[in-house]
């Protein structure tokens, strides 16, 4: 069965790296939104059988989706993806009926399991064919490297992630939960 996805992620890089690393008989039924309120609106407009979410985007975070799926009664299977590892940013959203959280930057290994635990389809080799290509096509060099879109999506995703290990670092030392931008 290929299961429609939705890949809500305000990284441009992160949704393309998640997108390459499903089966690659998915790729026609993925979509994607840059934030929560348009994956909001990609649920409302079509069923989607698999939502991944990142925590902190503009507009409408990843906890206000869980939110709002719940009261509006969206039936959609949620697993979290994102660099904000806190304990409690696990719990939270567990608690608003996400299914599993994954964090960044996610594995092809990790990604199979959780598709091989959340729906019918089991296909590691698919996806690592998957993500080697994607890998290979993406080396290129650069003069300027500062112009490159790529490389800018690149570092953004970088500085993301170590935003979120960092914001669980400090959480854990200072028995807090630490809001990430």
């Amino acid at each position: 069965m290929v299961a429609a996805v939705l890949i809500c992620d305000d990284s441009n890089l992160a949704r393309k790296q998640m997108a390459r690393s499903l089966p690659a008989d998915w790729q026609d039924k993925v979509s994607f939104a840059g934030h929560g309120q348009e994956a909001m609106e990609v649920l409302k407009r079509q069923p989607i059988d698999l939502l991944f979410l990142d925590l902190n985007m503009p507009i409408l975070d990843g906890y206000g989706v869980l939110q709002a799926i719940q009261a509006q009664q969206i039936p959609v299977k949620v697993v979290v993806v994102s660099g904000d590892i806190q304990p409690e940013a696990r719990e939270r959203v567990l608690s608003y009926g996400a299914l599993d959280f994954i964090k960044k930057p996610v594995s092809a290994e990790k990604l199979q399991e959780v598709l091989q635990q959340f729906t019918s389809v089991h296909s590691v080799q698919d996806s690592q064919k998957v993500l080697d290509r994607a890998f290979a096509s993406n080396h290129h060099s650069s003069a300027n490297f500062a112009l490159d879109p790529v490389l800018r999506d690149v570092f953004q995703e970088l500085t993301n992630v170590a935003m979120g290990q960092a914001g669980d670092l400090l959480a854990r030392l200072l028995k807090v939960f630490v809001k990430l931008p």
